[in-house]
């Protein structure tokens, strides 16, 4: 419901000859055409971008898969979970957080959020491809491959191994005080981001902070990364006596990057959603 809200669908059997015309006139006029299917499919219904360009060549053409249009794994069957893991992101989960590699494995985070960023992709792909169109006339093959996409936000370490896979660093392993972190606090929990050296310095010099913040043994990266444990027993020690509110105020004035962990509760009473009519009610049958 929420991903088709505000659209107007019609259903069509592409298996049936007269249903597949209907398609073909529909695309005769069309911006963009989304597709999820197999590129053997696209092939057998006459949907392959060769032959739609044909029929109307400023059509954009989006094909979103596990493993693209072309290429040795193009025909593979995939799913989120797996283009999840090949693309290397279960290799990057949790980040920063396991102490047993043996016994912590790789992890999925929940729901299809391989499917969402690779619709973030071809959502931005498609934009562009309408720019193009817009300035040419000509419309364009987007081909969005799943893996592709999981593997683009890994970053660097994916860069990194073809080169050097001792320097791909260890990013699952709990080495140090990580670039965010959560922290329980009086009412719950608060994430703050520490990754700069700017807002480290904030935080010591903050109303309420614990004076040994500011040890010069915790002045640099090197040293916040050897006291880890030590540092992030004082930051709790010091958040456990506020709120998640009170700390939000208080941090957020400092230009530190930071948010309270919300239960959903929280969320659908929030005043701010209600003021912006976020959540509205949905009939559907």
């Amino acid at each position: 419901l929420y991903l088709n809200a505000g659209k107007r669908g019609v259903t069509l059997d592409v298996d049936s000859t007269v249903q597949r015309e209907r398609l073909y006139s529909l695309l005769q006029s069309a911006d963009v055409f989304v597709t999820d299917f197999e590129p053997a499919r696209l092939v057998e219904f006459g949907l392959d971008y060769t032959r739609l360009q044909e029929r109307n060549d400023r059509l954009v053409v989006t094909c979103v898969s596990f493993f693209g249009q072309t290429g040795p794994y193009r025909d593979f069957k995939g799913t989120d979970l797996i283009a999840w893991h090949v693309g290397g992101l279960g290799y990057e989960t949790p980040a920063h957080a396991v102490t047993d590699p043996e016994t912590q494995p790789p992890l999925r985070l929940a729901g299809e959020q391989a499917s969402y960023l690779s619709a973030w992709v071809a959502a931005t792909g498609t934009a562009l491809a309408l720019i193009h169109r817009d300035r040419t006339g000509k419309g364009q093959l987007v081909d969005v491959s799943s893996m592709e996409s999981i593997a683009n936000i890994v970053r660097g370490s994916l860069i990194l191994h073809p080169y050097d896979v001792s320097r791909v660093p260890r990013i699952r392993r709990k080495s140090g005080f990580s670039a965010s972190a959560m922290f329980q606090c009086k009412d719950g929990y608060i994430s703050i981001s520490l990754s700069q050296a700017h807002w480290w310095e904030s935080l010591t010099t903050a109303p309420g902070a614990p004076p040994e913040l500011r040890s010069p043994k915790y002045a640099g990266p090197s040293g916040r990364r050897a006291h880890a444990n030590a540092i992030e027993d004082l930051i709790t020690s010091w958040f456990m006596k506020h709120t998640r509110a009170e700390l939000f105020e208080v941090l957020n004035a400092l230009r530190i990057p930071v948010f309270p962990l919300n239960s959903l509760r929280e969320v659908t009473d929030s005043v701010q959603y209600a003021a912006r009519k976020f959540f509205v009610e949905q009939d559907h049958p």
